[in-house]
């Protein structure tokens, strides 16, 4: 018994350093977009929107990580990001707004869950050219990027980095799945973790390729 406790704590501290690098996954070129007032604002309807969209990205095996409205005017904020979802936000501050109006024109892909009106925290109406996209379903162009408006993304798999879980040659979202790799690109580790009610029968694909 004490032998056994003993290995076990050994085992669980050699795991620490790869525990820690996976806390530092830095989200590849995805982010999901949070605002705690539009929280206050919209209630449990964008928390919802919030949820589904994180279980749709915990696929991403370089993690998912948040972006925040204050920090959205610094131009490196969006730097390497693709896609950014939203969910159902429909608050949105006036610097927030000419930020991510200004990223999606050059490049940036921005996901909407439904259409929402766009309006600040006071309730008046968003100025930015994003608000008319963001009113109707459908995928628009705008500018060098994109406004998707869907409950779901398309072709969400291909803005994630790594080997993804696939059953029956769909992307499986309850399938939570972390990499790591080497100095040299090397895949190092791969967690999996199944956040479904029942065993899952998957195929691992990285670039086209089961491993």
């Amino acid at each position: 018994g004490t032998n056994a406790i003993g290995r076990t704590s050994l085992q669980l501290r050699a795991l620490f350093p790869v525990l820690s690098r996976m806390g530092k996954l830095t989200g590849g070129s995805v982010r999901l977009y949070y605002d705690k007032n539009a929280h206050l604002i919209q209630g449990n309807a964008y928390y919802a929107a919030l949820e589904k969209n994180y279980e749709m990205l915990r696929a991403n095996p370089a993690g998912v990580r948040f972006i925040y409205p204050g920090r959205l005017p610094d131009p490196t904020e969006l730097r390497g990001v693709r896609l950014l979802a939203v969910g159902t936000l429909d608050r949105l501050p006036a610097p927030a707004a000419a930020a991510l109006d200004a990223w999606v024109k050059s490049g940036g892909i921005l996901w909407w869950s439904a259409p929402v009106e766009l309006r600040d925290y006071y309730g008046q109406p968003v100025q930015a050219e994003l608000a008319r996209a963001a009113a109707m379903p459908g995928v628009k162009s705008f500018g060098k990027g994109k406004v998707i408006v869907a409950e779901h993304c398309p072709e969400l798999d291909t803005y994630f980095t790594g080997p993804l879980p696939f059953t029956s040659g769909k992307l499986n979202p309850e399938i939570e799945c972390r990499a790591l790799y080497t100095a040299a690109g090397k895949l190092e580790y791969l967690a999996l973790v199944n956040r479904g009610e029942t065993p899952r029968q998957i195929t691992m694909i990285d670039n086209g390729h089961p491993l």
